[in-house]
């Protein structure tokens, strides 16, 4: 890819339009004047199709089926004629665990969602700050996905 300023932040552009706001490679090509062809290239080369995925599995959705899960075990082990195994109290310990976790942790997806908001309302106020902001959040994301 191209590495001159203008393209880059085309590039990032185009990554967020299509990752974060769900548009496809035709509309993000008539809102940006980027051509069809190139935002192609860009979402077939670095996989945006899978970082669009990765976005839906939000912390929000885990902890939804976490407690799913919590709930009908509990239910399963009121339901037991027999008492409780330590297997049992050990799984309900594990998704208690797991829970308190997703709630307390800032997730990757949070970050980019704040990151979004932020250099959406910064660049109606100050374009080259928003450019430089940008750069510096694409950064920061990606030694977060290191981390983890």
């Amino acid at each position: 890819m191209d590495q001159s300023p203008g393209t880059e932040n085309a590039y990032q552009l185009a990554k967020l339009l299509y990752t974060q706001h769900d548009l496809t490679e035709e509309d993000i090509a008539a809102r940006t004047g980027i051509p069809v062809d190139q935002v192609h290239y860009w979402v077939t080369e670095y996989d945006w199709a899978g970082v669009r995925r990765s976005l839906v599995t939000s912390r929000h959705i885990q902890l939804g089926i976490l407690y799913d899960i919590l709930s009908a075990h509990t239910q399963y082990m009121k339901g037991q004629e027999t008492a409780n195994t330590t297997k049992d109290a050990d799984l309900l310990i594990k998704y208690t665990a797991a829970i308190s976790n997703l709630e307390r942790d800032t997730s990757v997806s949070e970050v980019i969602d704040v990151a979004t908001l932020f250099t959406t309302w910064l660049l109606k106020r100050d374009l080259d700050l928003c450019k430089t902001v940008t750069r510096q959040f694409d950064v920061f994301i990606k030694e977060r996905l290191k981390a983890n």
